[in-house]
């Protein structure tokens, strides 16, 4: 049983399961204390966590998981301590069960003055109704899941944002998935959400070419929106990204650069794709030959940044432009120093995606913008509407627009 703080809601934080737990809360003896239970031997590099809108909960870890604890309405006799249940209210109101659950679940068959006396009973006892047992009574938990590969990157955080904002506007539930980019842990997250009879799905596949994790997401047979990764078959949301960097490659030629280096994540899935295509189709529009030797697609760490720009920046013949992800942006410039080199006197910079840290950084970054909470809103409109049978049969493809930010870490080439 998991102990209900008083006073407002909490918000959830992403946290990794790390043994023997969390300490007891403050003011909560040794029995309320949350007591995790270790998951088994390699998978405690998985964290799953649900965001309530509307009760108090605190993540525990089973199977490598975080988990939404609620307290059933039946406790276990000889509790002395039990929180409230649906007989108690029922007892209170001098009403029957049946009535109790009609007024929990809004049902119109029951007089305004019974549901007066039920609603003043709950409230007197500050009873908390059951959430998960009453969806699946309606077989619905009202609870949709969000699967992501890393939720440090900060444009999947703003992704969580927009979905968990549109949910909780209308009393749903998140269940935040982080799989590490670990491809069993993403199996293992779908089979999950099969198994919580979860209303609806929201991921980013790792690879949206893995023919074995489309199966698998495909047989989960919940409605499911793909975020930024484009296959047919489901209904996704996704960013101009090669318009993006169209623009920002364009912008580089015409200071003078030809040597423009491109740092960015893997071209199987769309993000990476649609950036390539959109470097390659500015060196055609500008008829130059394109410097296929600066592509460097095999990453999304700030890590991979410091490697490949390190790389580059060390060679005789070394890139003037860097177009780079997000992601990798924080470890491109730290090779950029190592080298000893400056931004924009030296090496022009963007970044593809805007970052608090890109707008203070001296000089502040040019960078190709678009809206990553708007994407995750997107997201949450798709899945709820196919839940309400608001929408059509036809599956739907939104791509969401980009646009180029010039600030002052851009300038013209010393070779032009």
């Amino acid at each position: 049983m998991t102990a209900r703080l008083p006073g407002k809601r909490k918000t959830a934080a992403l946290v990794d399961p790390k043994p023997p737990g969390p300490p007891p809360e403050p003011g909560l003896p040794p029995e309320k204390a949350i007591k995790p239970t270790p998951g088994p031997a390699g998978r405690d590099d998985q964290t799953f966590l649900y965001i309530d809108a509307d009760y108090d909960h605190r993540p525990a870890t089973e199977g490598g998981f975080a988990k939404m604890h609620m307290t059933p309405d039946v406790e276990p006799q000889g509790k002395s301590e039990s929180r409230p249940t649906t007989r108690d209210v029922a007892r209170l109101a001098n009403v029957s069960l049946g009535t109790v659950s009609r007024v929990l679940n809004g049902a119109s068959n029951v007089s305004e003055e019974l549901k007066q006396r039920v609603t003043d009973a709950i409230e007197q006892l500050d009873f908390v109704p059951h959430a998960l047992a009453q969806g699946l009574r309606r077989k619905s938990t009202r609870t949709i899941a969000c699967i992501v590969s890393n939720i440090s990157f900060p444009l999947f955080s703003r992704h969580v944002a927009g979905v968990e904002k549109v949910l909780r506007n209308l009393r749903y539930s998140l269940l935040l998935m982080n799989t590490h980019a670990d491809r069993a842990a993403e199996l293992e997250a779908y089979a999950f959400v099969d198994k919580q009879r979860i209303d609806g799905v929201i991921t980013g596949l790792t690879n949206e070419k893995d023919s074995i994790l489309l199966s698998r997401l495909a047989d989960t047979k919940i409605p499911c929106v793909l975020l930024e990764r484009d296959v047919e078959g489901f209904e996704r949301v996704l960013a101009d990204h090669c318009s993006g960097v169209a623009k920002a490659a364009s912008h580089l030629i015409g200071l003078g650069h030809r040597k423009i280096s491109l740092i960015t994540v893997t071209t199987n899935n769309w993000p990476g794709r649609e950036r390539y295509r959109g470097i390659e189709a500015a060196y055609a529009a500008a008829n130059l030959p394109f410097p296929e030797e600066l592509m460097h697609t095999s990453g999304s760490t700030a890590e991979y940044g410091y490697y490949a720009a390190n790389q580059m920046l060390m060679a005789r013949s070394r890139p003037t432009a860097l177009i780079v992800g997000a992601n990798q942006l924080i470890g491109v410039i730290r090779a950029v120093k190592f080298a000893g080199l400056r931004i924009p006197e030296d090496i022009s910079l963007v970044c593809l995606g805007n970052t608090e840290f890109g707008e203070v950084f001296s000089p502040p970054i040019t960078e190709v913008s678009w809206n990553a909470e708007m994407l995750g809103e997107m997201a949450a409109n798709i899945i709820l509407a196919r839940l309400s049978e608001e929408a059509s049969s036809d599956l739907r493809r939104l791509v969401l627009p980009t646009e180029l930010v010039l600030r002052g870490s851009c300038a013209p080439s010393r070779e032009a």
